[in-house]
């Protein structure tokens, strides 16, 4: 198996998310689990039905409309089929901690 590159991040499995929760929390992993996929069940749902979801300290998630694009040469707008996407914001806080930490490593 060869070395890790420069670049690797070890990514966190969801299974190891719940077992680092479980230890912090005591409480048994299942009871996590429980909690963590009704977390992701109720986002899901949220943003399904269009709604943006706030976390204070962490993140924004929105929901948008696509706006119309220029599609050809002569630079004509061209109505195309409205799609929902979704904007990702971190937090001020979250965003001053990762620029402070980023300027100790450099």
């Amino acid at each position: 198996m060869s070395r890790p590159g420069r670049y690797y991040k070890h990514k966190v499995t969801s299974r190891e998310f719940i077992k680092k929760i479980a230890n912090k929390c005591d409480y048994h992993q299942y009871e996590v689990a429980d909690m963590l996929y009704g977390l992701y069940a109720t986002l899901y749902d949220e943003i399904c039905e269009g709604n943006s979801i706030e976390f204070d300290r962490l993140f924004i998630l929105e929901v948008k409309d696509t706006k119309d694009k220029p599609m050809n040469r002569e630079g004509v707008w061209v109505k195309a089929p409205v799609r929902k996407t979704i904007k990702f914001h971190l937090s001020r806080t979250l965003e001053n901690e990762l620029r402070r930490i980023a300027k100790e490593n450099a």
